[in-house]
């Protein structure tokens, strides 16, 4: 960002009009980075704090291991009778033989609970302190981003993915 010159800096930064000073420890990019960093590890300490002592929520992975074991009997869960009659289970036993949910990645889920995110925890700590130091109305000149098969980079042109998706 800061390769675009003085107007992507925020209008309010002191320094940003000032003939003598100029804004390199205070306000400057060492200052920015530096809050950036700082910022990162309160937010994930948080977001884990959440996940373990708070919220604890089941990953839907996690509870479909519980239903397998519980149809399998190799354990006893209390668990709906809704669920566990279930015509969607008929489906996946009659599909893949077993009661566990298909697995978008094959090693599973993590081990940690799934509420909050951490990832969403660390980017809006990092994002806010960045809007503190960059014009939010800047628009950068010419973006781009990654070709579907991702070997190249092309015009972005706004909502574009958005509307693919959509239509």
């Amino acid at each position: 960002m800061l390769k675009y010159g003085p107007e992507v800096i925020d209008p309010n930064i002191p320094y940003l009009d000032s003939d003598t000073q100029v804004g390199f420890a205070t306000f400057g990019a060492p200052h920015a980075v530096d809050f950036v960093s700082r910022a990162a590890r309160p937010a994930l300490l948080a977001a884990w704090f959440q996940k373990w002592l708070v919220h604890r929520r089941l990953r839907p992975e996690a509870f479909g291991g519980r239903i397998h074991n519980k149809l399998t009997g190799a354990a006893d869960y209390p668990i709906h009778p809704e669920v566990l009659n279930s015509e969607a289970l008929a489906l996946i036993f009659e599909k893949y033989g077993t009661y566990l949910l298909p697995q978008a990645y094959p090693e599973g889920s993590p081990t940690h609970p799934s509420y909050p995110a951490g990832h969403s925890s660390f980017i809006g700590a990092t994002v806010t302190m960045l809007k503190a130091f960059f014009n939010e109305s800047f628009v950068i000149p010419d973006p781009v981003v990654a070709s579907s098969d991702g070997l190249s980079l092309t015009p972005y042109e706004r909502y574009s993915y958005y509307w693919r998706r959509v239509k």
